[in-house]
C-alpha cells in the first residue's frame, strides 16, 4: 500500500518500486528463502507476544498485545498468498 501525501507530485509518490526491502526480495530470485526468513521473524515474535502474556499483564498491555498479534498474523497470512507470475 503506497500512501499518498497532500501537496506532494502524483507522479512521485505512484512509483512503481517495492515498498521495503522484504518486498523487494519478495519479487527476486530468492523469493521462497525471503519467505521463509520473515515467517521464521514472525514466528520469533509470535512467540515473545506469548510469553510476555503467560507472564500476566496490565489491561492496556493487553490491548497493545492484541493488536500485535492481529499485525503478526495479517503479516502471516499476506506471506502465505499464492502468487502467481505471468
Amino acid at each position: 500500500m503506497k500512501l499518498l501525501v497532500p501537496g506532494v507530485d502524483l507522479s512521485v509518490q505512484a512509483s512503481p518500486g517495492p515498498l521495503s526491502e522484504l518486498e523487494l526480495a519478495l519479487q527476486g530470485e530468492h523469493a521462497a528463502q525471503a519467505r521463509e526468513k520473515a515467517l521464521a521473524a514472525l514466528g520469533a515474535i509470535e512467540d515473545r507476544l506469548r510469553s510476555k502474556a503467560a507472564a500476566g499483564l496490565p489491561p492496556a498491555d493487553y490491548a497493545v498485545l492484541t493488536a500485535l498479534q492481529d499485525a503478526c498474523q495479517a503479516a502471516r497470512e499476506t506471506l502465505t498468498i499464492p502468487v502467481h507470475r505471468p
